[in-house]
């Protein structure tokens, strides 16, 4: 996958995620500081998880999954 190939992914994958949870809690997209935690929290996990595929990792997806609910938990 080239580079341009992987923003195009990345970008579709934040923009649906982040699309989605303005939906389900219902956050108004003129609060800022809301879009912009959701944006974080998105960015990160995704990026997190997309360095776990691309590196051949010990981390079993049940313990990347308890690692990054950790980490949501602690952003509450």
């Amino acid at each position: 996958m080239s580079k341009r190939q992987r923003k195009q992914v990345d970008n579709r994958l934040i923009k649906l995620f982040t699309d989605r949870i303005i939906k389900i809690e219902h956050i108004s997209r003129t609060n800022k500081q809301a879009y912009f935690e959701i944006l974080f929290t998105v960015t990160g996990a995704i990026n997190i998880f997309i360095s776990w595929l691309m590196r051949d990792s010990d981390t079993d997806s049940h313990e990347l999954s308890n690692i990054l609910n950790q980490i949501l938990i602690k952003l509450e």
